[in-house]
């Protein structure tokens, strides 16, 4: 299959697309001479598409979060390590 250039693929996007959906191989090419190809991408399955769904509580027990996760304090320390800390750790040697 010839390359297709980049002018004529703007052009004939949805053609270039249904053929790679088909099993066509589709290489566009910049006028650089960079190479790309088109290709199909599965879909990955939603929550909408399990088979069962989803139940609330199953979780409930296993998951503890301190009582002032969320307080003033303990976002103040947070946006403060967040945005004054050290980029990097520094070293435990």
């Amino acid at each position: 299959m010839p390359d297709t250039y980049i002018h004529k693929a703007d052009a004939e996007l949805t053609k270039l697309v249904e053929r790679a959906r088909a099993g066509d191989e589709i290489i566009v090419t910049t006028p650089d001479d960079h190479k790309v190809r088109l290709v199909p991408v599965e879909t990955l399955p939603t929550s909408t598409d399990a088979k069962e769904p989803r139940k609330a509580g199953l979780l409930r027990g296993k998951l503890w979060m301190a009582d002032d996760w969320d307080s003033p304090e303990t976002n103040a320390e947070i946006e403060r390590l967040f945005y004054e800390g050290d980029k990097h750790p520094p070293d435990k040697t």
